[in-house]
């Protein structure tokens, strides 16, 4: 062999040798996970704004159909910015991933992450996809009293599945189990004060999903 060649192999042994670096800089996770839960506010605050900024419509989700006016428009934004609000977390997870690696349960904690964002997802484009319709059809000033009251049960049901079922129950399952998870990760990362705020967090997202299991 060559001196040329042997040099080439060398490098090549050493490239090869040298862990490969996290193209995602935590600045950039953390600033993107800041910036979906800004927009998740943000959304929170369309979907008030759509029931005509009545406090009723958590308890009555008719009070959205009673609003009327621009609120289908209002309620689809609304869902937009919330889907795009839970898709800005994925950088974060990502990131915390290639962080931790060499934890133990870091794959789990990952893929709670992962299955709270995609839970989340799916409530905001089911929003997006029927209930603006639902709204903008019980609105009609063509649609009979019979109509209207089909309109009403399916849209409870829907809103009841989505609020409920999915983002105040199933979701908060997987996002305690990531924020704990993320929690413990940094205390052992000697992060003692920064690990409190995953510790609190996750603790008030299992105790939703209890009280909400529960029927308390």
């Amino acid at each position: 062999m060559s001196n040329s060649e042997h040099a080439t192999g060398s490098q090549s042994g050493d490239s090869a040798s040298v862990p490969r670096k996290n193209t995602l800089s935590g600045r950039t996770a953390v600033v993107s996970a800041i910036a979906g839960f800004v927009l998740m506010a943000v959304s929170g605050f369309l979907f008030f704004a759509a029931a005509g900024y009545s406090a009723q419509a958590n308890q009555d989700p008719q009070a959205l159909l009673a609003a009327g006016g621009s609120s289908p428009d209002i309620f689809r934004w609304a869902s937009v910015v919330d889907l795009f609000g839970y898709l800005l977390v994925a950088p974060l997870v990502a990131y915390l991933y290639h962080r931790f690696r060499d934890e133990p349960r870091t794959v789990l904690y990952t893929a709670a992450g992962f299955a709270y964002i995609l839970v989340g997802a799916i409530g905001a484009i089911i929003f997006l996809a029927a209930e603006p319709m639902l709204l903008r059809n019980y609105a009609s000033a063509s649609a009979t009293v019979a109509q209207r009251a089909a309109i009403a049960t399916t849209f409870t049901a829907l809103y009841q599945i989505v609020v409920v079922g999915l983002w105040q129950t199933l979701e908060c399952i997987p996002a305690g189990v990531w924020l704990l998870g993320t929690g413990s990760n940094l205390y052992r990362g000697n992060r003692r004060a920064l690990a409190l705020v995953p510790f609190a967090l996750g603790s008030l997202y299992l105790l939703l999903a209890a009280v909400r299991l529960l029927g308390i």
